[in-house]
């Protein structure tokens, strides 16, 4: 009977360890995503990532930097950039001089750091991502960082190269060779190809580029053949923007097509985002919902309960002059949900 208790003391002991190790680790994603920071209403908000480097590198990089400001025109701009690389600074001189630094500051009038944990320093090497990123703007930069350590939802690209290929993953801020390698008489371009499907199972688009493109009509859809050799992360993130809003816009289309319905006109919710569609979100009727992302990122603050969101949102906005993306958000103020019933 002792042995079964200290067992099951072990058990519960360890269960709670656990928990309390989740709930640890939750809550520092949770600062990061919410950072409850008063921002400065001006471009001198300084949101900088510094991954393993000491304090002694790291002065230098903040004196060359207050060089710089010093050239600034407007006045204002230069003394409260001016501060906020000195206070960074001094809390530099102050604490850190005899450490190695992992951490994001963000800084105005005081200096908040939020130390990396063990994941976001492996996403860090994994992805090989610079040891020193500095922004100014009017806001703190924590929505991309938390984009950078926990958004993994990748776009892939097959890159075609005399006899050899290579598979890359991308998303937004940070990119990936996953397999690379000759191409055998023993395999095909095609069988190379067909492993992002399989190995990596994605299942959208794959972006094809480089400079033995060729014989690629039976590569398994959806695929999208690019006419340049090579493009930066940048171009492709364009690229997959544009053609995510033309499928989107397809489905745009069908949906208002069914607007012509009278069966189906009941279906439809339109209005303003703090009264019709909030309403429609927090009753729990809405499958899908169109709307301009910033709108979509203003509805957010209306609504408290966040398992609310749990509809498929395609945002919607214009490729080129007159396209239907351009005519929602004229003619249906650029806001849509459809219900389930």
């Amino acid at each position: 009977m002792n042995y079964k208790f200290k067992l099951y003391f072990i058990i519960y002991k360890l269960f709670i360890y656990y928990i309390n190790k989740l709930i640890n680790k939750m809550s520092q994603i949770n600062e990061l995503q919410n950072l409850n920071i008063k921002e400065d209403n001006s471009e001198t908000n300084l949101s900088i990532l510094i991954y393993k480097k000491n304090g002694a590198s790291i002065l230098e990089t903040l004196e060359s930097t207050l060089d710089k400001i010093k050239k600034i025109d407007n006045p204002i701009k230069r003394g409260k950039l001016s501060t906020n690389y000195f206070n960074l600074k001094k809390m530099i001189e102050d604490f850190y001089m005899d450490s190695i630094i992992s951490s994001i500051f963000f800084v105005n009038e005081k200096v908040y750091e939020y130390k990396l944990n063990k994941n976001e320093m492996k996403v860090m090497e994994e992805y090989k991502i610079r040891d020193y990123l500095s922004y100014s703007d009017f806001t703190f930069k924590n929505a991309y960082f938390y984009d950078l350590f926990y958004n993994f939802d990748f776009n892939y690209s097959f890159i075609i190269n005399k006899n050899e290929y290579i598979i890359k993953k991308w998303n937004q801020n940070k990119d990936k060779v996953v397999e690379s390698g000759k191409i055998s008489a023993s395999t095909t371009i095609k069988d190379n190809y067909e492993s992002i499907r399989k190995v990596h199972n994605h299942k959208n688009n794959i972006y094809i580029y480089g400079n033995n493109v060729k014989d690629i009509a039976t590569y398994s859809n959806p695929k999208v053949v690019l006419e340049n050799d090579d493009y930066s992360r940048n171009e492709l993130n364009e690229i997959s923007v544009k053609e995510e809003m033309k499928a989107n816009h397809l489905i745009l289309q069908n949906r208002l097509n069914d607007l012509q319905n009278e069966k189906k006109i009941d279906l439809y919710v339109f209005g303003k985002l703090k009264f019709e569609i909030k309403d429609a979100i927090e009753a729990y009727l809405i499958k899908e919902l169109f709307i301009q992302k910033e709108k979509y990122e203003k509805l957010q603050t209306f609504i408290e309960d966040k398992s609310a969101f749990n509809f498929k949102v395609y945002f919607i906005d214009k490729i080129e002059n007159g396209d239907i993306g351009e005519q929602f958000i004229q003619n249906y103020n650029g806001i849509m949900g459809v219900k389930y019933y």
